[in-house]
């Protein structure tokens, strides 16, 4: 699995709103002797506004594409992320 793959799941979900992700990042956070994991998503809305949005941590058991699909979802329905 690819980050490719990460874009991929979160723009099925954000694109049909408008949204869409160019760039998806998986990055490693260690604490509390866990290696989590965290995904971070930026693109544009419809307009053309950037967006950046993250993940909360994640165990490293978590399917990120479902946690990517759900990222795009709370994007959709809340703020629209914050400007790079």
């Amino acid at each position: 699995m690819g980050v490719s793959e990460l874009r991929s799941a979160f723009n099925d979900i954000a694109e049909p709103a408008g949204f869409t992700c160019s760039k998806a990042e998986l990055s490693y956070e260690p604490g509390d002797d866990i290696q989590w994991q965290r995904l971070t998503f930026r693109g544009t809305d419809a307009a053309g506004v950037p967006f950046v949005v993250r993940s909360e941590r994640l165990r490293p058991e978590t399917s990120v594409i479902e946690v990517a699909k759900s990222v795009a979802t709370q994007l959709i329905a809340g703020p629209k992320g914050t400007k790079p």
